[in-house]
């Protein structure tokens, strides 16, 4: 399973880390998979500040950490890749699960 953890303090503050396998396919074969890396790519390809944040991506793992406050550009990337990988986990429960924390 894909567990997808995103913790936002307003836009002084995110963190997000997805890491596992979704196991809904063979390797290289599985669309869970294929999705959430196609958002989480390129959601991190649509930041205007890159260098703002720490991002790290390796297999079955990526995290995006925000190393100053958000822009408002980013924090809706940051708030559009959330809601991608929960309509996803809509739709495959058993393959990925997104927990939100967020605080004004």
């Amino acid at each position: 399973m894909i567990k997808a953890t995103f913790e936002f303090l307003g836009q002084e503050h995110a963190k997000i880390v997805i890491k596992g396998h979704a196991k809904n396919g063979k390797a290289g074969h599985d669309l869970v998979c294929a999705g959430v890396s196609s958002i989480v790519i390129g959601g991190q390809s649509a930041l205007l500040h890159e260098k703002r944040f720490t991002i790290v991506n390796d297999e079955g793992y990526a995290s995006i950490v925000s190393k100053e406050p958000l822009d408002p550009h980013d924090y809706v990337v940051l708030h559009t890749i959330l809601r991608q990988l929960e309509t996803i986990a809509n739709k495959y429960p058993k393959n990925i699960q997104v927990i939100t924390n967020e605080h004004q």
